[in-house]
């Protein structure tokens, strides 16, 4: 999942700096940057990168590519960030989302299931490949978690990829494990 976050610095070194230093917005945890554009002397703003991991709260810095001369790598005082939930804090989550089928997954089936669809999104934790359920539903008005036709995790689906989970179709009418 991606967004943009603002940032500021209330420390005397970002004070300093000018728009044409480059900046980039990284996590600590796995190492992924992303350009950052200075709008201020101490506000930059900045998209999060492509996530390539399963979803996870992650801790965030702001870090000078080409800094002044005499100044560290790192900006020194506190970084906030502005943007939704992460307001206040250099904590950022991850989440998992998916966005739909993916380009090459067939959106329709034969009544009898067993068609192989594949749901593109992010933040999917491949490491556990049978922690998803999907739910089918006959349109998505009409969708009710607890009512929907449901195939179950290790049986028809699986997390291919932080990007990918795969799900085969119940037969129609199928209805959750236990319902009626």
């Amino acid at each position: 999942s991606s967004s943009s976050s603002s940032s500021s610095s209330s420390s005397s070194s970002s004070s300093s700096s000018s728009s044409s230093s480059s900046s980039s917005f990284s996590s600590l945890c796995h190492k992924e940057s992303s350009p950052a554009t200075l709008q201020s002397p101490t506000s930059l703003t900045c998209a999060t990168p492509p996530w390539r991991y399963a979803a996870l709260t992650t801790t965030l810095s702001v870090e000078r590519v080409s800094p002044p001369p005499g100044l560290g790598t790192f900006l020194q005082g506190p970084v906030t960030f502005s943007s939704g939930e992460a307001a206040g804090t250099s904590d950022f989550s991850f989440t998992r989302a998916w966005t739909g089928f993916a380009a090459t997954s067939p959106t329709e089936g034969p009544a009898s299931g067993g068609t192989l669809v594949q749901i593109a999104g992010g933040g999917f934790n491949w490491t556990d490949p049978g922690s998803y359920t999907c739910a089918f539903a006959p349109s998505e008005e009409a969708f009710d978690p607890a009512e929907a036709a449901t195939w179950e995790a290790g049986v028809g689906s699986r997390s291919l990829s932080h990007d990918r989970v795969e799900c085969l179709t119940p037969p129609w009418g199928t209805t959750r494990p236990g319902g009626v």
